[in-house]
């Protein structure tokens, strides 16, 4: 059904309202419904024809007023609903299940990578906030006690800073090292975090 907030409305002197007003309800109701409705990945034309446009100009809309596109916010939420569930423990599979997708290939299309590095992320999600790990522990997590040069090098090719937090993977003695974003952002995350844990 659409949002009534959506339709144009007539103010008391019988105008319309002005476009920015119509435009920030548009966008503002689509980040509702997306929000509501992630679970089913709605397509853009479900999306737009809830808002009242055209498929073109509501991806151009929402573009310029969210910054991303709405299927990058889609993703984004999806990503997050599974990062969640992650935490509860639930299998790949279920979790695709649980977040609409059509199977686990889904969620790696989110975050592209090889096998071994899809896994170091999946174990990096499951980090706490707030808490530090090592290199090692990540690769006793991944089975792969050995291999921490593979497993560092796979922390190290993670695409999502922050989302996947990467930042929250030490050195065993402690010291921060390594970050593909630079030591003083890695620093100010991991200071953030245990500032608001």
């Amino acid at each position: 059904m659409p949002d009534p907030r959506v339709s144009l409305q007539i103010n008391s002197r019988g105008m319309n309202q002005n476009q920015p007003d119509i435009d920030y309800r548009r966008i503002e109701s689509a980040i509702h419904y997306i929000g509501e409705h992630h679970t089913t990945q709605p397509p853009l034309e479900e999306i737009a024809a809830h808002v009242h446009m055209s498929p073109y100009h509501f991806q151009r809309l929402f573009t310029r007023w969210a910054g991303i596109s709405p299927k990058k916010f889609l993703q984004y939420l999806t990503l997050q609903y599974a990062k969640a569930q992650l935490r509860e423990e639930l299998s790949l599979s279920e979790i695709a299940h649980e977040a609409g997708l059509s199977g686990t290939g889904r969620l790696h299309i989110l975050v592209k990578g090889t096998p071994f590095q899809l896994k170091v992320w999946e174990a990096l999600l499951k980090i706490p906030y707030g808490a530090l790990v090592s290199y090692q522990t990540v690769s006793e997590h991944v089975n792969n006690p050995r291999g921490l040069q593979a497993t560092g090098g796979a922390i190290g090719k993670n695409p999502v800073a922050f989302l996947i937090p990467c930042h929250r993977v030490v050195r065993k003695t402690g010291e921060i090292n390594g970050y593909r974003w630079g030591l003083d952002r890695k620093s100010a995350l991991i200071g953030w975090e245990a500032a608001h844990l």
